[in-house]
């Protein structure tokens, strides 16, 4: 049955047109230190293979202030921009303590967020609206649809961003219902795909392309395969292709068991085979709706004349390697940006380790990703976003503990960071992985 997708190209300008996509099955793909210190600037010359010339381009931290803490002394920043691109931490409805403002209300909360996350995307001098991915992670069970209007309704400049709706179980701090965090890119060069319903399921500015696949089939198998037809499509849409992926995100339905999780990863795994971009995996707290066992996100760059981006890969220079040998790298360089995979506590016999133990587990973590980084020619002083799943409910202490050990590694005054509780992780016994994203200026 084709699904018909509305592209809109550069700067909405020219007409839109439509395509249609039909389901077809891919077998391989085509080619936190002082929170409150100053806002800083430190200025470097970027060299991009393959061009003439230089690019100066400008790295500043947006820090922690009176209207939005976190609970704990760490080197962690509410926003990292480098160049003309943007990374916010996870903005929450908190008081300095660290406890919800407005426990309980998640309209109240959401929308505290939201405005948070717009003073961070001003102070870093750029605008909302160059937003291109939104990723809010949720308590409750509201409509998926109505959430969404309401988010747009009232902060209309984020409509052409690509929204991600993630469920939550639960916050170290308890009565916190919302984090939202997003990547800005300020650029001209920009396009989104709609659904038929008129949700954007593709976003792209400049070089950055972000798209969402999912499926409402009731077979797995039949989700993975709809779900990889539908992000190639997408992707032609904003005109690139399955080789400039470069993360791979997976969100994975409680319902299912750590078997069929496993299954399903090598399936999708099966699409990247070639391309071997990055990878995350998260195993969400409860159900996903319509019998749905798993959404997907994929980042990708490409050059905006079309070009391909110059890259590298590191698939077996760090300290472990995938459970289940999915083809995915340990990092991906692409020009200057750096994609870490979800690095777990996975010791080099293949077992996870230590067992039981949240900051043993943090430190082995940790140098998987300075090995990761090393492998492609960057280092922690490079991170601009880390992103941290870790098991637990509504457990403060834990969290002080990962983000503190994890903190000890980041450069000050630090990248912009996401931290949220999970029910499981894909490694039976892990209880940490994190990933992120670095450029190297």
């Amino acid at each position: 049955m084709g699904i018909k997708f509305n592209v809109r190209p550069s700067n909405l300008a020219q007409a839109v047109y439509h395509y249609e996509m039909h389901s077809h099955t891919f077998g391989s793909a085509r080619r936190e230190e002082d929170a409150g210190a100053e806002l800083t600037d430190a200025t470097h010359i970027y060299n991009r293979r393959g061009r003439k010339g230089s690019i100066r381009m400008t790295r500043q931290f947006v820090p922690f202030d009176d209207s939005y803490r976190v609970p704990a002394d760490v080197r962690v920043s509410r926003g990292v921009r480098v160049g003309k691109r943007l990374f916010v931490c996870g903005q929450m409805d908190l008081d300095a303590s660290g406890q919800a403002c407005h426990p309980g209300d998640l309209e109240t909360q959401t929308d505290r967020a939201m405005t948070l996350l717009c003073d961070v995307i001003e102070k870093a001098g750029m605008k909302p609206a160059h937003t291109v991915q939104l990723h809010v992670f949720y308590k409750g069970e509201p409509d998926q649809a109505s959430y969404r209007r309401q988010i747009l309704d009232r902060f209309p400049q984020f409509f052409e961003a690509l929204i991600l709706l993630t469920p939550v179980a639960s916050y170290p701090s308890k009565g916190a219902d919302v984090e939202i965090d997003a990547i800005v890119v300020e650029d001209d060069w920009s396009a989104i795909v709609e659904d038929e319903s008129g949700r954007v399921v593709g976003a792209r500015r400049g070089e950055w392309a972000f798209v969402q696949g999912h499926s409402t089939s009731q077979i797995l198998e039949v989700q993975v395969a709809e779900i990889a037809a539908r992000v190639h499509r997408v992707l032609q849409g904003l005109r690139a292709d399955i080789e400039d992926v470069c993360r791979v995100n997976a969100y994975f339905s409680g319902a299912l068991d750590t078997e069929t999780v496993a299954r399903a990863e090598q399936q999708l795994a099966s699409v990247f085979a070639e391309s071997a971009p990055s990878y995350h995996a998260t195993v969400l707290p409860r159900p996903l709706p319509a019998g749905q066992g798993l959404l997907v996100e994929v980042i990708a760059l490409r050059a905006t004349d079309g070009s391909r981006l110059p890259r590298t890969s590191a698939e077996g220079s760090a300290a472990w390697s995938w459970p289940n040998e999915l083809p995915y790298s340990q990092a991906v360089r692409c020009a200057d940006t750096v994609f870490v995979s979800s690095q777990l506590p996975i010791n080099g016999d293949g077992r996870v380790s230590p067992l039981g133990d949240i900051a043993g587990q943090t430190h082995l973590v940790m140098r998987h990703m300075a090995s990761a980084l090393e492998s492609v020619g960057a280092n922690f002083s490079h991170m601009t976003k880390v992103n941290a799943y870790f098991k637990g409910h509504e457990n403060q202490e834990d969290w002080s503990v990962n983000v503190g050990i994890r903190s000890g590694y980041y450069v000050k005054p630090g990248p912009a960071s996401t931290g949220i509780e999970v029910t499981r992780l894909s490694a039976e016994g892990a209880l940490i992985s994190a990933d992120c994203v670095a450029i190297i200026d």
